[in-house]
């Protein structure tokens, strides 16, 4: 890491979040595109921060060449260099003997998103529009063709892994490993194995590792692991999820089956839990020509049958804070705060304010108690088709109110479909009644419990405590997202 990583960081979800913003307004495809291929780019970058000053020296005098070009086509189009760029390209900014080219990547790349955003604002004109389109793809393609190389010298099975993928090792649960555990706790079936452990790799704050099973009959083909990290953002132990998972599954709520479940092995380090896996994946909502609207429905089916069931029955760990909804919930929120001041990187007036707010108007909720879900919404929820198969991560399972699962999943939901429609679903399979500030109450809510989530992710990540580049960089990219919607809402609550 080189000394100014904080700053750089922050910088680059600054940038990414103007560009997605300038990427929803823009009025032409070309323009869209343009700012799209851009974002990729920068976050390329960071991707190459992770990877050292030798890759630095590849990339900087692609980037700068690159620079050259785009600003010799705008002269070409009279359209002024912006100042920045220029000076980049005299020679002004430069890296110190033995300092790291990734600061000059940096500069390079600041210098073309500046240039971009200069032909951005003239793209009525068809040659400047192409020029932009052009420079876009030329600049995203430079990345490339450096990360390929890059990974190309790792050997074939990096240069397979996506692009901006955690470089995981999975040898601590091999094979062999995992066929030892088995054959341990399953004695009725002494063939067991556990075949082709690999981990996935993505953004998730527990570790999953998927295998295949053989020589036992009553087992599934198919199963996946799930360990905690050796960070936490959220704090628990995901072994102690077996009681609640079992209760589920013998209930009928659509989850994968629990197998086992272990806190201390000697065999593998940390705690996990093993259940089958179900076919499906996550929904990618973004994709083009996609109708989300029956998987949205399926979303809210499935909720009201989960809060049909109430709290009767839920295991007596998950009553974390008593049953009245009020007492519950500040206690709640001043854990959030508490994990939030824990690992601290950047104070926020807006932040002190979402939580002032909380506390203030928590008299808007009624006394309504269910299972809650905690982190419900389509990240957390596998579709086979349009069918939902199965409903993941319950670490933050809790006896709470019925608008937190609901209140967490609308911003989702109201971009695919309208709320009263989803509403209505949800009614019709069991869910329990709700007014709409109480909903609103727990949007609020649940992107203050994201907040204390992305503080630590994001603050170990640049303390160095943590070297998961997705966490890290992601987390502070949507930390600042949720700093601006925060903003937003308290801004309309005081009718500034």
């Amino acid at each position: 890491m080189f000394p100014n990583i904080s700053t750089y960081l922050r910088g680059i979800g600054r940038e990414l979040l103007q560009i997605a913003d300038r990427a929803e307004k823009a009025e032409d495809a070309s323009s869209a595109v343009m700012q799209r291929r851009m974002a990729e780019t920068l976050v390329n970058l960071v991707v190459y921060q992770e990877r050292g000053a030798e890759l630095g020296s590849t990339v900087a005098p692609r980037l700068l060449d690159l620079l050259e070009e785009i600003a010799g086509r705008m002269k070409a189009l009279s359209l002024d260099v912006p100042a920045g760029a220029a000076d980049l390209l005299s020679g002004k900014r430069t890296v110190p003997d033995g300092g790291n080219p990734l600061l000059l990547c940096e500069d390079a790349s600041g210098a073309i998103v500046e240039c971009l955003a200069a032909i951005g604002e003239r793209n009525s004109d068809p040659e400047i529009a192409a020029l932009g389109e052009w420079a876009g793809q030329a600049a995203s393609a430079a990345e490339e063709e450096a990360r390929a190389a890059r990974f190309e010298a790792a050997g074939a099975e990096r240069a397979a892994m996506p692009g901006l993928a955690d470089t995981a090792d999975n040898a601590s649960i091999t094979d062999a490993v995992l066929t030892a555990y088995l054959k341990g706790q399953v004695p009725e079936c002494p063939d067991i194995r556990a075949v082709d452990v690999r981990r996935h790799v993505g953004i998730n704050t527990k570790e999953i590792f998927f295998f295949e099973t053989a020589g036992c009959p009553d087992w599934p083909e198919q199963a996946v692991l799930r360990r905690n990290g050796e960070i936490d953002t959220v704090g628990n132990i995901v072994a102690d999820e077996i009681e609640l998972l079992e209760f589920l599954y013998a209930a009928g709520v659509r989850i994968a089956r629990p197998l086992l479940a272990e806190t201390d092995s000697p065999l593998i380090e940390r705690a996990f839990v093993i259940s089958e896996r179900v076919s499906g994946g996550t929904l990618d909502l973004a994709a083009p020509g996609r109708d989300a609207t029956p998987a949205a429905l399926e979303l809210a089916r499935h909720l009201g049958k989960l809060h049909c069931l109430g709290a009767k029955g839920i295991p007596e760990c998950y009553r974390l804070y008593g049953d009245d909804a009020e007492e519950r919930t500040l206690a709640m929120v001043d854990r959030f705060y508490r994990m939030t001041k824990a690992a601290e990187f950047q104070p926020s007036l807006t932040q002190e304010a979402a939580f002032a707010w909380l506390r203030a108007n928590v008299g808007r909720i009624g006394p309504q108690t269910v299972l809650a879900h905690g982190d419900f919404d389509f990240r957390n929820v596998l579709f086979d088709g349009d069918r939902l198969s199965a409903i993941l991560d319950w670490e933050l399972a809790h006896v709470g109110h019925p608008a937190e699962d609901l209140g967490y999943c609308r911003p989702q939901v109201e971009a695919i479909m309208d709320w009263q429609e989803f509403l209505d679903a949800y009614y019709k399979h069991g869910g329990v009644e709700v007014r709409d500030e109480e909903v609103r109450y727990f949007e609020i809510y649940g992107d203050v419990f994201r907040l204390s989530t992305m503080y630590p992710a994001t603050a170990n990540y640049l303390s160095g405590e943590s070297t998961s580049f997705l966490m890290g960089t992601l987390a502070l990219i949507e930390f600042q997202a949720l700093m601006s919607r925060l903003a937003s809402f308290l801004q309309r609550e005081a009718g500034i």
